[in-house]
């Protein structure tokens, strides 16, 4: 497997830089959540440092299995997408973003080769005893990033669909009904029949990251932030992108089993803040119809991986959620 792949980022580099571009070292193959990667060190290209991704899915749980399965059209897209932002964030000129540059589509491996940029995810900026305002400013370009990755292709603004939006919330609060306190069930039954009344309200869609989160920020050696595994298969709704990950910010496990610790919600609620306010997207009228949502999915998810058992670890969690869930829906209902 190694030489197939050794050989197929050869060739790629060829075939992009010319002869004089070789493979200098080849890294060890490491797993992750959906894919794997093997760093390359290559001689004759303007990126020395270089990744080679290849997907894995629930019927390819190997590299062999991956490397010699169909054609993923998913990996297509992920590939197409890194190049349209990269493209975006060039045109932007905001010294403040950087970009993931993408080198090939390895057919013969079912992956892709693309630049590797040394830096850490987002979340690892809110360990304790980082400094807040720097904090902040990474969130404020992380929100601007999402607007430049939101204004690729052809973005418009067209009617929000309610009655779809309505059916689909009211399947969440039956699940809820019979796994969940009943505060959950009852403020997704509120937001069904806010989305009723919101029919036709405009919203915008368009190009979307998919699955932005505070893991597919990355933050390189001097504070630029770039934007990791997109999933352009999404969409086209924009503003569950914003809210989505607001909700992470604001609301992830690890934040709600530690609350109140040093006053490390009142920053992430700032930090949450800014990124709505990088992304331009605050003033949007749907937005607090999706963030509201969001929450109620949010809290869906946590008991049911729970399986509705009672956890020491889970009282803040439902402390907090449904305190905001409950404002919020009623919120939208006034």
């Amino acid at each position: 497997m190694i030489e197939q792949i050794r050989t197929a980022v050869a060739g790629a580099l060829r075939e992009r830089y010319g002869a004089g571009a070789t493979i200098q070292r080849l890294g060890t193959t490491s797993q992750r959540a959906w894919s794997w990667q093997i760093i390359v060190r290559a001689e004759g290209v303007p990126h020395p440092d270089l990744l080679v991704k290849v997907p894995r899915w629930d019927d390819a749980p190997t590299l062999e299995l991956a490397m010699s399965a169909d054609e993923q059209p998913a990996i297509i897209a992920e590939f197409d997408m890194l190049k349209a932002i990269a493209e975006a964030v060039d045109d932007s000129g905001d010294p403040g973003l950087t970009k993931v540059e993408p080198i090939a589509y390895l057919g013969a491996i079912n992956g892709m080769l693309m630049q590797h940029v040394e830096g850490q995810p987002l979340r690892r900026s809110l360990r304790l005893g980082v400094n807040p305002t720097k904090v902040e400013a990474l969130f404020r370009r992380a929100g601007h990033l999402a607007a430049v990755v939101h204004q690729i292709g052809d973005p418009q603004r067209r009617p929000f669909d309610g009655a779809t939006a309505s059916t689909m919330t009211s399947g969440l609060a039956t699940q809820a009904a019979s796994i969940a306190p009943a505060a959950l069930s009852d403020s997704l039954r509120r937001i069904a029949a806010a989305a009723v009344e919101m029919d036709g309200a405009d919203e915008p869609i368009g190009t979307v990251h998919g699955d932005l989160n505070l893991g597919n920020v990355l933050v390189d050696r001097v504070g630029r932030v770039a934007l990791i595994d997109p999933n352009p298969t999404e969409g086209p709704h924009q503003l569950p992108d914003i809210a989505r990950f607001v909700g992470e910010v604001r609301f992830e496990k690890r934040r709600l089993a530690t609350a109140g610790l040093m006053g490390r919600i009142t920053a992430r609620d700032r930090w949450a803040a800014a990124f709505e306010d990088g992304s331009g997207r605050g003033d949007e009228p749907m937005l607090a119809f999706y963030q509201t949502l969001e929450l109620g999915e949010r809290w869906l998810r946590i008991e049911t991986e729970s399986r509705g058992l009672r956890r020491l670890g889970l009282v803040p969690a439902r402390r907090l959620l449904g305190r905001e869930l409950s404002q919020r829906a009623a919120a939208l209902g006034g």
